[in-house]
């Protein structure tokens, strides 16, 4: 009989204790494209992996929106991405933490003025993109990506 109580209490307090992802492999996610004049396009992707805690009331979900700058052929020039975890019960919702990773796989590119911030229930990166040609900058664009989760967990 005491073999059977800890089993049963063991199972309990490991559901009850355990902030990990029911879905861990689950992923969401939406995209959105902005053609730029020159031919080029701002690719803009939001993936979100929920995360599912049975008997707290606060639940948690960390997610990630993408902006890649791409060449007319789909090639990507540069990109920056925010991270963002947030908690939410139905009533509110909070960004808890915001960092930034960027990539810049063009050599006519470079990236500078990196920041990342949370304010609210909203996650944001800032990068500032110039492109180079003989030693001068011929083009710049500002870019900042944002990740809003909703007082029901939802990213935009």
């Amino acid at each position: 009989m005491k073999r059977l109580y800890c089993l049963i209490l063991c199972l309990v307090l490991s559901i009850c204790y355990s902030s990990t992802t029911l879905a861990s492999d689950y992923t969401d996610s939406s995209t959105t494209i902005e053609v730029l004049d020159d031919g080029s396009y701002i690719e803009t992707t939001i993936e979100t992996t929920p995360s599912i805690n049975l008997f707290v009331v606060t639940s948690t979900k960390s997610g990630k929106k993408t902006s890649s700058h791409k060449d007319s052929s789909g090639r990507t020039l540069w990109s920056v991405t925010v991270n963002g975890t947030f908690s939410y019960n139905g009533t509110s919702s909070k960004c808890t933490s915001s960092t930034i990773s960027t990539t810049c796989p063009s050599s006519m590119w470079k990236l500078s003025g990196k920041s990342a911030s949370k304010s609210g229930a909203t996650a944001t990166a800032s990068v500032v993109g110039k492109k180079y040609g003989n030693g001068t900058v011929t083009k710049t664009i500002n870019r900042s990506v944002s990740l809003t989760c909703s007082k029901t967990g939802k990213l935009s």
